[in-house]
């Protein structure tokens, strides 16, 4: 059914996707505050928890733009500038091991992918 979607053009739409996306909620969204550990946290997308965390993406992604986080990332470690790590698993490893690696472990899965499938839906 999903064999005309490269599995290539999912993965980097999504990266694409959770950045805009964390550029909209950001830049958009009025959200609540915090709204505690009751259950209305399930139902709200618009609270202070979901700021924080898109909010995180595009602080690691202008910290790449400026050149930080290219070659070696911080480890399990937060720095000076970094209120909370990144809430995307790309951007996480980016995060942690730099962005080149990340970025090659991108084209690692692809390898994968196409060798246990067979093909990756070109």
């Amino acid at each position: 059914m999903f064999e005309c979607f490269s599995i290539r053009l999912i993965t980097l739409l999504s990266i694409g996707a959770i950045t805009g996306l964390s550029y909209f909620y950001v830049g958009f969204v009025d959200f609540r505050e915090d709204i505690g550990g009751s259950k209305e946290r399930l139902t709200t997308i618009a609270d202070s928890s979901n700021y924080l965390r898109f909010a995180a993406n595009i602080d690691f992604i202008d910290r790449v733009a400026e050149g930080d986080f290219i070659i070696v990332g911080n480890g399990s470690n937060i720095d000076d500038r970094t209120s909370h790590r990144p809430h995307n698993a790309f951007f996480r490893a980016g995060y942690r091991y730099g962005i080149l690696l990340s970025i090659l472990a991108v084209f690692i899965y692809f390898y994968v992918v196409k060798n246990t499938t067979g093909k990756l839906y070109q």
